[in-house]
């Protein structure tokens, strides 16, 4: 049986000249003009030799051999390269899996080498011991060199971008694939050559694919941006661009893993990828030395035509890249950038072109230390830093890939930047929260020890005044002790407050108190060098406001004004009064109503501001100050309090000399003040029995004090576990209990769940310093009947005591009527 030969050869002539000569020697000839015809071939006729050709269209010969040697079938095949490319480079044929080399020239040369390994390979010899053959008789063709190194350029290029990109026909057959392509499809590069694009996805997104060579026009496809392609488990973006090359028709379809992307944009609004575009051009190769001048040139002019549109194409692609690209000498001067580049640098090409990056990127005239020396290292490996640009006010993601020549020595760097800021600003502002989060676990657990603390003070206080006359000098004094310790009350609440992020409360308050308190307060922390003014109204100046928010505001703007004048000194002035405001004025701020108003403001005469920071200063993050002096939210804080309160705030500052504030709450008419300490401390009594429970010993104590004066029969426990074998011992034997929250070993919440388990109904009062366990809402859902927040006077327990038993055991208090601690 004669043998069978496979020839594949893109030249209509060479298959002829082929076909001729190994028919006459009897062996059974088929012919291929590419490579995809070759492997339609290669399903239904098994050669024992092929003889194939380097530079085609679509898969280019060394990738054919590849697959090839991939298939079990074609193991044993021997394959014999036959190019013109072997005289301008050296060629590795047996890498790719060839067994020998014959390089183009004069036919009757080839012949000679061709009978050669065909009388070698019936003999069952090495075909590779002479290395490429015929290559004495071949002349190195300049232009073919020039479009080789064009093309490792490009392959450079292509290795080094993160997109996928992937060559097909018309049909949709694979002929071309780069390293990312590869690795998102999930499969080898010879596994991907010649199989069908649309194969590699499933359902739906497999059809969309294939609609695009179905719809191949002029005009580029771009598929997934708005509703991601699902490819083995990632989403994925497409974008096919039409190539015409003569009559033959390919796509540039170019895959973008946007897996990341799509989530960012899920959860932060904003995150955006960059669309590169990167297509390959192919290079041909010319005709044979020895045929006839004019056809050369006719063949040269071709080549130079192909070598200008592989340029222009290549030029489209580097100029498509969303991102900064540019390539370098080995001195890291800057030979070729992109139109990125002149965009984002906000520079022509031709001031870029001949400095030095680190001039452009860092306007420094030395380069980065060791920058230089790792990236023309022998190793040549790729080398990535962050920068900040100084005059862009941006930070950008540097790779710098050495490219190397054909002796794998350096000639020159493509260096990559992308623009990072928006992360690294969207990191910040992450770090900026978990502070304030931070901040606000530590004042809850400092507001929950200083609440038992002062519990404790405050209840032994009122318990010795009760054994003390009125009129008493030492009833006086501790009098002064209850008034403080309600002082420190509501500071504690403004902590607890801020820790709890809980809902503002309004109620009718007369900002004049608020306002002196707070001067009080600053006066301490702000410096000597600083003089404090206050113009305070004589007449009531009464709103319905929140008095921690209120406070609050007049500390953020007292503390910005002191850091407008540290280093010079200077004077704050803060005034309050009525006021009333008109239609006329009304009419200059769309957040004012004709009517009766409380004008708080804040006067400086700091460094002042510009207007585009005045514009500026209640957005949120947004600061002048250094790092770690301030978050920027301490204004837009303000803003958020005023606007709550149905009020106005305007701003004026001139630079050089001060800021003022103004500040507008809707007045309301005045309400008698409430009287403190010093009223009747009778308790309300009672003979019944009740379980204490708080593991703070004095605060158990007190407790037990407090009631036991009203007449009750106390058995008072720190240690919840105790109290609970105490009640397990006799449910029946106590009226009413009285249990703290937070407790080691029980808390308080499940103590009270045991015991109306063990016994449903029994009036059960929770008392708290502090808690994010358990929400008001949450106690009375488990059956508690009062949730008191400490500290509470033995007035204000004694009374909450009588009321829940007077209640009965079938009347739950009402959402509406939870009682906060404090003495009333």
């Amino acid at each position: 049986m004669n043998e069978k030969i496979l020839v594949v050869d893109n030249q209509p002539l060479m298959l002829r000249l082929m076909s001729n000569f190994l028919g006459k020697k009897g062996y059974e000839v088929r012919t291929a003009p590419d490579s995809l015809t070759a492997l339609s071939v290669l399903a239904d006729f098994v050669p024992d030799i092929m003889f194939v050709d380097l530079v085609m269209p679509n898969i280019s010969g060394d990738k054919l051999c590849r697959i090839v040697r991939s298939m079990p079938e074609l193991k044993n095949v021997c394959i014999i390269i036959l190019s013109a490319i072997a005289a301008e480079e050296t060629l590795d044929y047996a890498s790719f899996g060839a067994n020998a080399c014959i390089a183009k020239g004069p036919f009757r040369d080839i012949e000679q080498h061709i009978s050669n390994l065909l009388s070698a390979h019936k003999n069952k010899e090495d075909l590779g011991f002479s290395g490429v053959a015929g290559i004495e008789s071949v002349y190195q063709r300049d232009i073919t060199k020039e479009l080789l190194n064009s093309r490792k350029h490009f392959e450079v290029v292509l290795g080094n971008i993160s997109e996928g990109i992937v060559e097909c026909t018309a049909e949709g057959r694979v002929v071309y694939v780069n390293a990312a392509g590869a690795a998102i499809l999930g499969a080898r590069e010879e596994k991907i050559l010649a199989a069908d694009f649309p194969d590699f996805f499933a359902g739906s997104a497999r059809r969309e694919v294939g609609r695009i060579f179905i719809e191949l026009g002029e005009h580029p496809i771009a598929l997934g941006e708005e509703a991601a392609l699902l490819l083995k488990g990632r989403r994925v973006a497409l974008v096919a661009l039409p190539i015409a090359d003569g009559e033959q028709r390919t796509a540039i379809v170019i895959i973008r893993d946007i897996t990341e992307r799509k989530a960012a944009e899920e959860k932060l609004e904003g995150y955006r990828d960059h669309l590169e575009k990167m297509v390959v051009a192919r290079t041909a190769e010319l005709s044979q030395k020895n045929e006839q001048l004019l056809k050369e040139m006719r063949e040269r002019r071709v080549a130079e035509e192909r070598m200008g549109e592989a340029q222009r194409e290549w030029e489209r692609t580097f100029d498509a890249v969303d991102d900064i690209v540019t390539l370098q000498d080995t001195s890291l001067r800057l030979t070729r950038v992109n139109k990125a580049a002149c965009r984002i640098l906000k520079k022509t090409a031709a001031e870029l072109v001949g400095r030095h990056c680190y001039e452009v990127f860092l306007g420094s005239p030395d380069p980065c230390a060791g920058c230089a020396a790792h990236l023309l290292s022998h190793e040549g490996k790729s080398h990535s830093q962050e920068i900040f640009h100084p005059e862009l006010q941006k930070t950008f993601l540097l790779t710098a890939t050495p490219v190397m020549d054909d002796q794998g020595k350096i000639n020159g760097i493509a260096h990559f930047a992308k623009d990072i800021s928006e992360q690294k600003k969207l990191e910040f502002q992450l770090l900026q929260a978990q502070k304030m989060e931070a901040i606000g676990t530590l004042a809850g657990g400092i507001a929950h020890d200083f609440n038992n603390i002062l519990a404790a003070v405050m209840g032994y206080t009122e318990l010795a005044m009760m054994d003390l006359q009125q009129n008493m000098p030492a009833y006086a004094k501790l009098a002064e002790v209850t008034r403080a310790g309600k002082r420190a009350k509501d500071l504690v609440a403004q902590i607890l407050t801020f820790s709890r992020h809980s809902e503002a409360r309004r109620e009718p308050l007369e900002l004049r108190s608020i306002v002196k308190e707070a001067m009080k307060l600053l006066r301490a922390s702000l410096p000597s060098t600083m003089e404090m003014k206050q113009e305070i109204s004589d007449q009531a100046c009464w709103a319905l406001a929140d008095p921690v928010q209120i406070h609050q505001v007049l500390m953020n703007l007292c503390i910005n004004a002191s850091h407008a004048m540290r280093g010079k000194g200077g004077a704050l002035l803060v005034t309050l009064g009525p006021e009333e405001i008109d239609e006329s004025r009304a009419a200059l701020n769309p957040d004012l109503r004709p009517g009766a108003y409380v004008h708080l403001g804040v006067r400086d005469t700091g460094q002042g501001m510009e207007q585009h920071v005045v514009a500026r200063i209640f957005e949120p993050f947004f600061t002048t100050k250094q790092t770690g002096e301030g978050t920027g939210m301490g204004l837009a804080v303000v803003h958020g309090i005023v606007k709550s309160h149905q009020g106005a705030i305007e701003v004026a500052s001139v630079p050089g000399q001060g800021t003022v504030f103004d500040l507008y709450f809707p007045r309301i008419k005045e309400i008698a003040e409430i009287n403190g300490a010093g009223g009747d401390l009778r308790l309300s009594g009672g003979t019944e029995r009740i379980l204490f429970v708080d593991d703070e010993p004095a605060l158990a104590e007190l407790g037990k004090q407090a009631l036991g004066v009203a007449g009750y029969r106390v058995r008072a426990h720190g240690d919840s576990r105790e109290a609970w074998n105490e009640f397990v011992a006799d449910p029946e034997g106590f009226d009413l209990v009285v249990t703290d929250l937070t407790m080691p070993g029980m808390t308080g919440a499940q103590l009270a769940e045991k015991i109306l388990a063990l016994r449903p109904g029994i009036p059960v009062i929770l008392t708290t310093g502090y808690s994010d366990i358990m929400t008001e809402e949450e106690a009375l859902e488990l059956g508690v009947r009062e949730y008191l927040l400490k500290p509470i006077s033995p007035g204000r327990l004694a009374e909450v005591v009588r009321r829940v038993l007077d209640a009965g055991e079938n009347s739950v208090k009402s959402r509406g009527d939870i009682t906060e601690g404090g003495v009333p």
